[in-house]
């Protein structure tokens, strides 16, 4: 939860430019956990829910698996492999 008296607030538009994405991308993020406080009927987030929601959950690991890739990125390192010869999950895990 943000502690108002303690974390300098910033808005969805601040936060959006801060991580150079697009404000339906933090309205994404808080439906999925980033922290706002709603004053005045504007909704305000801080660096500090930022870093915290950005945080992995779970104890730290060396033998984590690597995260899903979404189908884009899947299609990009296939187009590497069957074009250049070049498989970046190899280099990565080996």
């Amino acid at each position: 939860m943000i502690d108002v008296t303690t974390e300098r607030l910033i808005t969805l538009k601040q936060a959006a430019e801060l991580l150079q994405v697009q404000v339906r991308t933090i309205r994404r993020h808080i439906g999925q956990g980033l922290e706002v406080s709603r004053i005045g009927g504007r909704l305000y987030t801080s660096r500090e829910a930022i870093h915290r929601f950005s945080q992995p959950v779970g104890p730290p690991t060396a033998n984590r698996e690597p995260p899903a890739l979404s189908r884009r990125h899947t299609a990009i390192l296939k187009a590497l492999r069957e074009r250049h010869g070049i498989d970046l999950r190899k280099s990565v895990a080996g």
